[in-house]
């Protein structure tokens, strides 16, 4: 300190000390001198005004003044220089000074570094003992341990002997673990302090170790166990061995997982000798645990492998370590788990991997299903104890018919050919030799006819012609031809030599091509009406066909006889609608010039016609619905759910304030479409109408004339008066709008729109006479019909195999349409061929249309195969056709 400002607390001192009476000015000189020592007091860089205050209250002054005094030190707050002045003992340990502070008697603060040393210098031992933090029990550390005053050394280690909290505890093991010091071990272990499980991972291990409790840490979180490993890899020969006791009898789930994790990933030989040692199997994570279990030979648990496991199996076989492989090997030979086995046979016969064959065939592994047994037995090449399963074939004829897998149908057809027995030949083709819907490919057949040539079984192969397809029955033929063989039976002989002479001749075998030759429409009966044709309907159940007329009746006209069957009238007004339901019941609806008359809806079933209800003006759409229920709609802005088992009961239809042209119903009647100049959207249950936006693009505004709900979810087609089609398709969110775009545009507006039964194309009918074939989705025209003379409706027959058209020549037009199906007979297997497929095709052979010679001898064939195999099939004659011809029909003015 400068000698200036010695002489300033020495002057300080001296009027501080002056023992002058009071009324000499004894006190305010005192007075005078404690204000000056508390200012500087108040600057840490002055800790002598302290000396000087603590020299004030031991000095021998009269009361009066040491009360003073000490009145003045009371109002020293701890911040104004305690810390400073202790940290300044702390490093000079001046006798002054010392005594200074123990006259004063207050401590630094604990965040001091001089806290630890000014409780035990003024005697506070036992309060560090008993309330010590981690911060404290480091100073008192470092006092114990370099202290120059044996006392404060001495102090300390009794504090560090008889510490209260377990936080005050865990420091000191804290402070032992990182400073690696003797004599802290060796304090620790007089004072014999517990190990605390509340320890953080890091200490708990050193002092469960250190103290020599090993058990403690068998239950060890996986936080620890990176700190046990490092002991156990230390150069600490007591606390490693310790360490190893305690890796080798872990108890903990997820440490055991964590330890057996690190050793899969690092492979180290240290860890690998613990979980041999331990044959640690994890418990979690399937793979890890089947990796532990192999190593460690646990093979009971690898046997009960899961199939969700398998793949883990077949990964492990390849592993660098050759007894993980070996094991994995061995546990694929020896699977206990029926799942996995049924897993791995069906992942065989999902790829026909030669590895998984030969494993299925060493180990002698089934899958659970007796089909699927016979079909890895057979594919294995296992032929004795497949026999023994499978004697008739029934179990994997049965496979072979159920499976879609074109490789694994290829490989079963295969194996047939490997083993060249004929009765194995049924697999393919059923048990009669016949192939039904089994065989659908020519590589089926082509192992047919060698396996049955390289045995000799030509009756057999002579049967199977006329169930092979086109090409693969000119194979079997030839066969036949060059070993010069002939059936026994004269009638099979004669076939036998039409099929030859046929065989000579070029053949179309491609569907495509045929499909564009054959025409797509016949027309076979035209009906002249005395009257305006408005409606027609096909009869669900019979050969006929309603037509709704102006003439204020319908008929009934059997096509199949060509004459009328019935005739229904007369009503009040002309008839403009007229449906079927599903039953066979008739529906009727009246149309007229007037706004305001009646119109009526009947029903008419077996010679009883009655009426249901009626609308004010014409009624423009009726559909049946189920239940015998029967939506109309009508120029009265009015629709109407009808109950058509009473009169007059309805349940309103709201509608928009525009008169409905026509409706649609969803094939599932949950929504009903109300056609006019834009759509309604309503839904059929509860009769919700749903107001979305219809919106158009590049499409001209038109009035609505047709619609029909898709096989698509939520999209719908709509034809325009203007002959636009659109196909409308929901907005994202399907709660805002439908965008209709333009995909059709027919040459004028449209008289009908139908969907084929099978939803493959669409029939449209013009108002200018033309009639087109729709693919659908595509949309595109694939054949196109004109008829000559402008047409009203248009109706196909349930099943799509006729269409009617009416005419405004008052005529009516009946077409064939079982053409359609004709092309595919040239490639599908004929053994899939129905009684329908042969009355369409004798109706196409017997018809006056333009065929090319290759086709036409293609369709012979067909022909006479078909022929063959219905020759005593009395249901030929019952199935529907048209009868040729022009036909009236009059009716009453």
């Amino acid at each position: 300190m400068p000698p200036a400002s010695t002489q300033n607390f020495s002057l300080l001192r001296a009027l501080l000390l002056n023992s002058l009476p009071a009324a000499l000015g004894g006190s305010f000189l005192r007075a005078l001198a404690l204000q000056f020592l508390i200012h500087k007091i108040s600057r840490p860089s002055h800790p002598q005004a302290l000396i000087v205050l603590a020299q004030g209250v031991s000095a021998p002054l009269d009361s009066e003044a040491r009360r003073q005094i000490a009145a003045w030190v009371d109002k020293i707050k701890p911040s104004s220089g305690y810390d400073s002045l202790w940290e300044s003992w702390k490093q000079s340990r001046s006798a002054d000074l010392g005594q200074a502070l123990r006259v004063l008697n207050r401590t630094a603060q604990p965040a001091s570094p001089a806290y630890a040393l000014s409780q035990i210098t003024l005697g506070y031992d036992q309060r560090l003992a008993s309330s010590s933090s981690s911060r404290t029990v480091r100073q008192v550390i470092d006092l114990f341990l370099s202290d120059p005053q044996e006392n404060v050394r001495g102090a300390a280690e009794q504090i560090l002997l008889h510490l209260k909290k377990t936080e005050a505890v865990e420091a000191l093991f804290a402070e032992c673990r990182q400073r690696k010091e003797p004599r802290l071990a060796e304090l620790i272990l007089r004072a014999a302090y517990p190990v605390s499980p509340s320890f953080s991972a890091e200490v708990l291990v050193f002092s469960a170790l250190l103290t020599n409790h090993p058990e403690t840490l068998f239950n060890l979180s996986p936080e620890g166990l990176p700190f046990l490993w490092e002991y156990a890899q230390g150069s600490d020969a007591v606390l490693a061995e310790r360490a190893q006791f305690c890796l080798h009898n872990l108890q903990h789930p997820e440490t055991i997982s964590r330890f057996a994790a690190q050793w899969a990933e690092s492979r180290t030989p240290e860890m690998e000798a613990v979980l041999l040692h331990a044959a640690y199997v994890p418990a979690a994570s399937e793979g890890l645990r089947l990796l532990c279990a192999l190593k460690v030979g646990r093979q009971d648990i690898a046997r009960r492998t899961s199939p969700a496991q398998l793949q883990d199996l077949f990964t492990f076989t390849q592993d660098p370590d050759p007894e993980i492989a070996a094991a994995a090997r061995a546990a694929l030979l020896s699977l206990e788990d029926q799942s996995a086995l049924d897993a791995l046979c069906q992942q065989f016969l999902d790829t026909q991997d030669t590895a998984l064959l030969e494993l299925i065939k060493t180990a002698g592994y089934l899958p659970t299903n007796p089909e699927d047994q016979a079909a890895v037995l057979f594919l294995t090449g296992q032929y004795d104890r497949y026999d023994a399963l499978d004697f008739d074939q029934r179990l994997l004829r049965t496979f072979f018919a159920a499976t879609t897998q074109r490789g694994l149908r290829q490989k079963i057809v295969r194996r047939v050919q490997e083993a060249g027995r004929v009765q194995y030949l049924t697999i393919l083709t059923g048990s009669d030799f016949r192939s039904t819907a089994a065989v659908t490919s020519r590589d089926e057949a082509s192992v047919m006819i060698r396996v049955l040539a390289a045995n000799q079984e030509w009756e057999k192969l002579w049967r199977l012609i006329f169930e092979f397809n086109l090409s693969s029955g000119l194979e079997a033929l030839q066969r036949l031809q060059r070993q010069h063989w002939l059936p026994a039976a004269p009638e099979d002989q004669l076939c036998f030599q039409q099929l030859l002479e046929l065989s000579q001749q070029p053949m179309q075998k491609d569907a495509q091509a045929a499909a564009q030759e054959i025409p797509w429409v016949l027309e076979r009966e035209r009906l002249r009406v005395s009257g305006r044709v408005n409606d027609i309907a096909f009869s669900p159940t019979d050969p006929h066909l309603i037509l709704a007329t102006d003439r204020r009746q319908a008929v009934i006209w059997d096509y199949q006889r060509a004459q009328v069957a019935q005739k229904i009238g007369k009503f009040d007004h002309s008839l403009g609608s007229v449906e079927y339901s599903s039953t066979g019941e008739v529906y009727l609806a009246e149309r007229t010039n007037s706004l305001t008359a009646s119109c009526g809806l009947y029903g008419w079933k077996e010679g009883q016609l009655r009426k249901i209800g009626a609308h004010n003006g014409s009624i423009t759409a009726l559909r049946p619905l189920k239940d015998q229920r029967v939506l109309t709609s009508g120029r009265d802005f009015r629709a109407y759910i009808w109950d058509a088992r009473q009169s007059n009961s309805a349940v309103a239809v709201p509608l928009n304030d525009n008169w409905p042209r026509s409706v649609a119903v969803s094939d599932d009647e949950v929504w009903m479409l109300v056609l006019h100049e834009s759509l309604d959207l309503i839904r059929l249950d509860d009769l919700t109408y749903h107001f979305f936006t219809f919106l158009r693009t590049r499409a001209a505004r038109s009035i609505y004339q047709f619609a029909l709900f898709t096989p698509e979810p939520s999209q719908f087609l709509a034809a325009q008066r203007n002959g636009e089609l659109l196909l409308f398709t929901p907005s994202k969110d399907h709660e805002a709008y439908y965008v209709g775009r333009k995909r059709h545009k027919f040459s004028s507006s449209l008289a009908g729109l139908e969907f084929l039964d099978d939803r493959s194309g669409i029939v449209a009918a013009t108002t200018a006479g033309e009639i087109q074939l729709l693919s659908w989705p595509q949309l595109k025209v694939n054949h196109s019909y004109s008829s000559g003379t402008p047409l009203t409706s248009l109706c196909l027959s349930p099943d799509s195999s006729f269409l009617a058209v009416g005419t405004t020549a008052s005529n009516l037009t009946l077409y064939d349409l079982r053409q359609l199906k004709i092309p595919d007979l040239l490639s599908m297997p004929l053994g899939q061929a129905t009684q329908a497929h042969f009355a369409a095709l004798q109706t196409l052979l017997q018809s006056s249309a333009p065929l090319s010679g290759p086709l036409r001898s293609a369709l012979q064939w067909v022909y006479l195969c078909l022929s063959q195999r219905f020759r005593f099939d009395v249901e030929i004659g019952a199935i529907p056709t048209l009868t040729v011809g022009e036909f009236d029909i009059l009716l009453e003015e």
